[in-house]
Order: C-alpha cells, then structure tokens, then sequence
C-alpha cells in the first residue's frame, strides 16, 4: 500500500438527545485512506457517515479518539487543526444550498485562498472542472445542479488538498449528471492523485468508483476491504441486505432479494440494541444466542476485515451477488 493521507483511530462521538438521553453516533471507528484512492464509506441513513465526514472536518466535537492528516494530529493529544489548512477541503450534499446566492462563482471558488493570483487561478479551475473561464461573475442561480456541483468541485480544489471529502455528493443529481460529475472526479484523481473520502448510501455508486470501502452500521465499522470482494461476495450480513436493497434487472433474482430483506425485518418485540450483543443481530437471518450475548470485534478474513462471528463460515460458502 501507498502512503496513508488520513488516520482515524478508535473514534467515539455522541450527541445529545434530550436531557438525560445520549446517542452514539460513532464506536471506536477505525480508518485508513491513502494516497491516490478512493475510498468509500456506506451505510444506511444514521449510520454514522456524514457524522464521521464531520468529525474528520472538524466540523463535529469527537469524543474520544484520534484523527491525523498526513501526520499532523487534528483530534486527540497534542491536536493542532490548523497545522493540517489547505491538506483538506470537501465537497457537499446540496449544491444549491452549498454556495452563497449573493456571491459571483469567482468569490466562491476563490473563498479558501489568499493572494493576486486569485481571478487567474479561478479561471484556471473553471476549465478543470468542465465550465466556461468566463463564467467567474456570474450568480449560481445561472447554473444547473450539476454545474453547481462542478464549482463546489472547483473550490474544493482551489488549494489544491491532497483529499477530498465528498459526502454525498452526487445524491442530489440525477443520474446522467452523477456519471458525468463521477466521470470528473476520475479524471481530477489521475491528474492531481487527490484521495477522496466518498461518503454514500448508493452501493452501485460505490461499485463503479471507489477502490475500497467501509461498510458502517449504527456507528460501528462492520466490514471494510477491496470494492470488489466487498460488493460481489459481501461477509456481513448487512453488507448483503445493502446490495440486495440495489434494483436488478432480472425479476426472479429480484424477487429473491426482496424475500432477504424481508427476512432480515426485526420480529415483534425485537429491534433494541444492547451493549452486549451485535447491533444487527436483530435483523440478521444468521442470528444465534452467541451475536445476542457478545459483540463480535473486527477480524481479518482473507483481503477482509468483518465484525461477525460466522464470518469464516460465510467466506467458505459465499456466493456471487446475482
């Protein structure tokens, strides 16, 4: 492996739900992204990845733990954040909320940096990212979402960061400008080797683009290895409820994702996580009395690392996603 850019070690954070109430959004989360890849944390909504793109920003109080860019301590002892300006910039869900209405493309793009070369530079990123160089005066009411996106690409750029955070950021888009912007950050990766952190929920997203990825479920890292392996012969038996949750083509293979997820619903009476036991076991069909009364760690199996105690067995008989 090349060069990590980004560590994330034993990450806690919790909010506040009310008076007396506290919710763990992330436990003990481990992350590796190096230099040149993309690497893409999934899960379903409230699964902790935007939580965790926050934390890495320093845009969400950690409550324990550490996070480093290229060596320089951002969270935990001795944090310095502003050791680490300019190694890190991001790219958002929305990008009609993303950019101030009352500001020119120019001011936008430029906001992050200093210095006389700002309108050359500008102009410089407006044709990177597919737009017209004299499109700096203008509004972003001028533009469609997927040009909005392309300026949000820009100014993350502007400083030219060695990764790019990316939450969500081609949800919003339909699904011609999402390949055209994905098409675009392919093409910006080999040029300039940025990492991305790509934050999504899209598995066929993730299968197309990333090299590797985190699987997340209620804050905690449940699998995470090479794309491939990861979305064609899944470990865990969330990551398989993921990909099932993907539409195919074919009726009958259809059919039979839908029966997995219907049989991976909680009974009545279950669905509660205990401190004890896996998270998932209340919705998984491989469930035993040992997942309700031990919490699996994360454990290497073969390129992988999976937190289920059947992992092995799932290995010796896992079967291609249809």
């Amino acid at each position: 492996m090349s060069e990590v850019v980004l560590k994330v070690r034993s990450v806690d954070v919790t909010f506040r739900a009310g008076a007396r109430r506290h919710v763990a959004a992330l436990r003990d989360v481990d992350v590796d992204l190096y230099r040149g890849e993309t690497l893409a944390i999934v899960g379903e909504s409230g699964s902790g990845k935007s939580t965790l793109a926050g934390a890495i920003l320093g845009l969400t109080r950690v409550e324990k733990g550490s996070i480093s860019i290229l060596g320089h301590t951002v969270v935990g002892q001795g944090a310095r954040r502003r050791s680490a300006r300019g190694l890190i910039q991001a790219v958002f869900q929305d990008p009609y909320s993303a950019l101030d209405p009352r500001w020119s493309i120019e001011r936008s793009i430029a906001e992050p940096g200093r210095g006389d070369a700002r309108e050359a530079r500008v102009r410089e990123l407006l044709v990177r990212v597919g737009l017209d160089p004299d499109a700096g005066d203008r509004r972003p009411t001028e533009f469609s979402g997927g040009q909005r996106q392309r300026v949000g690409i820009g100014r993350a750029l502007y400083l030219a960061p060695p990764i790019v955070v990316c939450d969500e950021a081609v949800s919003a888009l339909d699904v011609s400008v999402q390949a055209q912007v994905l098409l675009l950050l392919s093409e910006l990766q080999r040029e300039l080797g940025t990492s991305y952190l790509f934050i999504t929920h899209n598995m066929n997203v993730v299968a197309s683009f990333a090299s590797r990825v985190v699987v997340l479920y209620r804050g905690r890292v449940v699998e995470t290895g090479p794309v491939r392996g990861v979305c064609h012969s899944p470990l865990h038996p969330y990551t398989r409820m993921l990909i099932d949750s993907v539409p195919v083509a074919d009726p009958d293979a259809q059919r039979e994702r839908r029966k997995r997820r219907l049989d991976q619903r909680p009974a009545p009476g279950q669905g509660a996580e205990t401190d004890a036991g896996c998270a998932f076991a209340p919705r998984c069909p491989l469930a035993t009395d040992r997942c309700a009364g031990e919490r699996p760690s994360l454990r290497t199996v073969g390129d992988r690392q999976v937190a289920c105690h059947y992992g092995e067995e799932i290995a010796d008989g896992a079967a291609l996603v249809e």
